[in-house]
């Protein structure tokens, strides 16, 4: 179950990266969108560290010391010490307004 979990999160990862590409190839949104490319970017780096995570399971310890992302790394430390999690700030998305992502 959790090897099909992560390959469904590198495959959720390829999509964006993808849609991602495409966006930055006309040079109108890229100027426009930088930021908001390169938070999609975050995501799939941080979609394929989870994925490395699940299929590491047997040794949790050291599927995490493997996270390059280091506050995403924390966080996992953190939970898996029962401690709660370092704050991050979160952002709002300007096209979304509302909504709050971490």
């Amino acid at each position: 179950m959790l090897d099909a979990l992560a390959e469904e999160l590198v495959l959720a990862s390829n999509i964006l990266g993808e849609l991602a590409y495409d966006l930055g190839a006309d040079e109108t949104t890229l100027r426009r969108h930088m930021t908001s490319l390169q938070k999609i970017d975050q995501l799939t780096q941080s979609q394929l560290a989870i994925a490395d995570v699940l299929r590491g399971i047997d040794d949790p310890d050291a599927a995490v010391a493997g996270v390059t992302l280091e506050e995403m790394a924390d966080r996992i430390r953190a939970a898996m010490a029962g401690e709660p999690a370092p704050v991050v700030a979160a952002h709002v998305i300007r096209d979304c307004p509302g909504q709050i992502v971490g």
